[in-house]
């Protein structure tokens, strides 16, 4: 425990939390610019009422390219944001608006294995579940930010 305390004495967690963060971001933006990401990123988007249309207006992979560079953007901001405030709750908030649009789709994907029951997820319904942490972890950052602004 004294090892964590020096830790986090030396680099508070919410420095430790953007960085982890924007090592999400980074990983998940840049397999964004990957044909197998473009494609899977069609396939999750087909059933949603609004976002559906992004693939069609933009091309897929003009569609998946543009959310990497969002994603790539808050990456950025979040890594900021240990310097700049300012810079940071603007991360936080793009993480939190990006993490919302995720889950708006679970209405619309099969998030349970239909072969093994509801006790068990799809690697859909696993990747969706991760974004409420990750959309919690954004918030939390955002509002570390702006009391820092205030």
């Amino acid at each position: 425990m004294e090892l964590v305390a020096e830790i986090t004495h030396w680099v508070p967690a919410m420095k430790l939390l953007s960085l982890a963060l924007a090592a999400i971001f980074v990983a998940f933006g840049i397999a964004k610019f990957a044909r197998y990401e473009q494609d899977a990123v069609k396939t999750l988007v087909a059933g949603h009422p609004i976002l559906r249309f992004g693939p069609k207006l933009m091309t897929p992979a003009g569609f998946s390219i543009f959310l990497g560079i969002v994603e790539l953007s808050t990456a950025l901001l979040l890594v900021l944001g240990i310097f700049f405030p300012s810079f940071g709750l603007l991360g936080g908030l793009l993480g939190v608006l990006t993490f919302l649009v995720t889950l708006s789709l679970f209405p619309y994907v099969q998030y349970f294995e239909e072969e093994a029951g509801r006790l068990f997820l799809s690697s859909r319904g696993q990747f969706l579940m991760k974004d409420f942490g990750l959309l919690v972890a954004c918030l939390a950052i955002a509002h570390h930010h702006a009391l820092a602004l205030v």
